[in-house]
């Protein structure tokens, strides 16, 4: 599409529970596991709670693995834009973190040291499918 420059997918993965207990594939076929001598059952041990405990991204050189995409039940969106012309006496000299943690090299594009202004928009969608069945009332 025109003008868009870059374009980056995360997904948030729900991989542990209230209790930071890990999320286990094979115990999500069991039946809901509460805390021993737990009165108030509003915190099972072996789901995850529908919130996303952190964010990857997935590439040939690191691609995700089945119990991560198992897991997932958001995903951010970062897309750069560029306008479609140069805009006179402007310098884009910033650089654009297309990244939730922006601790990597790779997680940023720019400086592009060029007369275009650009401008990052991210949206996180909810996997409501996913995340709703996680929730305990």
């Amino acid at each position: 599409m025109e003008g868009i420059q870059g374009f980056r997918v995360e997904y948030g993965v729900d991989n542990r529970s209230d209790t930071a207990a890990t999320v286990d594939l094979a115990a999500l076929a069991l039946p809901i596991a509460w805390p021993t001598g737990a009165t108030v059952l509003n915190t099972p041990t072996n789901r995850g709670n529908g919130l996303p405990d952190e964010y990857i991204r997935c590439s040939q050189a690191t691609p995700c693995t089945a119990d991560q995409l198992v897991n997932v039940t958001a995903v951010k969106l970062y897309v750069l834009v560029r306008a479609e012309r140069t805009t006179p006496g402007h310098t884009d000299t910033k650089q654009y973190c297309l990244a939730s943690s922006c601790t990597n090299p790779t997680d940023y594009m720019g400086p592009f040291n060029d007369g275009y202004k650009r401008h990052l928009f991210t949206q996180t969608i909810r996997l409501t499918n996913v995340a709703t069945r996680r929730e305990t009332p």
